[in-house]
């Protein structure tokens, strides 16, 4: 009897360097969205995110109305896009995004019986499937004092081959505007009412995570930015960015963390903003990752 099966080498060498895209590696909520965040090695909690909040801080929407859209060049041929809008309203600040990241290629293989299946022999199929992972995320963001707040809820889907799963992530947010020139803020991941369920029957839950930042405004051009893991990471890594800008027409940015070094640029165009930031691979076995943004001030 033919039997068909997933080319199993393929595939574990494929999930496996997307799961080292992400800051914690599995997690693929974890990919940093944009160009500038990317450029600033990561440090983005206690920044004015605006469409990018619903990823970063849930209370860092801001007032501005705008529409951003960031693409992504990753290691294992992983296929990453983040569109978003951000806008004000009577009832408080609202974050919409849909991001997507995917692997095509995979290929299914068929084995004639179990010596073929030990020895590695087998037909390609032809037949091929995408690794899919998609969330569609939606955050609301208001203040009280010198304080912001906001939750964010994160509507998750995955496919691999014939399966598929769905979920639900909540956030929460808070920032503290000590002054104009100080800002702390703080962002919790996978609250309440976190998991995903595969099709199969299969359920697990995410995990809570936090993390802590603080933004620095040295001068009016010139920003410093620190985060820190505080929940649910393997390490309490120490993310840091410099930003400085010239003019407010163009700026410059430099990033630090796990050993890796990035930088970044963006340059403003009356309401379009173009961001761009680069990072060298950390590994040999890894490519070279680079992040292409666009800001839109409605």
């Amino acid at each position: 009897m033919m039997k068909t099966k997933l080319l199993i080498f393929l595939l574990i060498i494929k999930i496996s360097s997307f799961s080292l895209l992400a800051d914690n590696a599995g997690d693929w909520l974890e990919i940093i969205p944009d160009a500038r965040s990317f450029g600033l090695g990561g440090a983005q909690i206690a920044s004015n995110s605006g469409a990018y909040a619903p990823f970063w801080n849930p209370a860092a929407i801001g007032k501005n109305e705008e529409l951003v859209s960031s693409l992504a060049t990753l290691p294992g041929d992983v296929c990453f896009q983040y569109f978003g809008y951000a806008g004000d309203f009577s009832f408080g600040q609202l974050g919409i995004a849909y991001i997507n990241s995917h692997v095509d290629g995979f290929q299914t293989t068929s084995y004639v019986n179990a010596t073929d299946v030990a020895h590695g022999y087998g037909q390609v199929t032809g037949k091929g499937f995408v690794f899919s992972n998609t969330a569609i995320c939606l955050s609301i963001a208001n203040k009280f004092a010198n304080f912001r707040y906001g939750i964010g809820f994160k509507f998750l889907s995955q496919s691999l081959s014939n399966h598929q799963a769905s979920g639900l992530a909540v956030d929460l947010g808070l920032s503290y505007f000590c002054n104009n020139k100080l800002q702390i803020s703080a962002a919790f991941y996978n609250v309440i009412l976190s998991s995903i369920e595969w099709d199969s029957g299969e359920n697990y839950s995410l995990p809570l995570k936090g993390k802590l930042g603080l933004n620095y405004i040295l001068k009016d051009n010139l920003t410093i930015l620190f985060d820190i893991d505080l929940l649910g990471y393997q390490e309490n890594d120490l993310y840091i960015g410099v930003e400085y800008l010239f003019a407010k027409l163009f700026s410059i940015r430099m990033g630090y963390n796990k050993n890796s070094f990035t930088i970044g640029a963006g340059v403003n165009f009356q309401k379009i903003t173009f961001d761009f930031a680069y990072k060298q691979a950390s590994t040999e076995y890894l490519d070279s990752s680079t992040r292409l943004s666009m800001k839109y001030m409605i």
